[in-house]
């Protein structure tokens, strides 16, 4: 019997560790698959985030969320929300009236 509970604590303990170990943020999830998806949070993470996300924002259709992934790709990762600004036909008032759904992470 107790051969048993210590083998369930050490699977739990392993369990814990490799969940603890995945490089997920706070808007993703690890399937059973072990694939790390994006969750429907409502914020976007102009870093990661496809065409589809980004064109969901207020005055950013697709055209302008190709601008985004070009500049990200062309510039790499954007280091804050405002750096957005700096996409052709993004200006301050577009990234002001998104800023709460948007982060920028790594």
């Amino acid at each position: 019997m107790k051969t048993i509970q210590t083998l369930k604590y050490v699977l739990a303990s392993a369990l814990v560790s490799v969940l603890f170990a995945l490089p997920v943020s706070a808007d993703q999830t690890v399937t059973e698959q072990g694939q790390v998806e994006q969750v429907q949070t409502g914020m976007i993470d102009i870093n990661n985030a496809n065409e589809a996300q980004l064109a969901q924002l207020v005055k950013v259709g697709p055209k302008k969320a190709q601008e985004i992934i070009r500049y990200r790709e062309a510039n790499g990762p954007f280091k804050s929300v405002d750096e957005l600004a700096k996409v052709k036909g993004i200006g301050e008032k577009t990234v002001e009236q998104n800023r709460e759904r948007l982060l920028a992470g790594q």
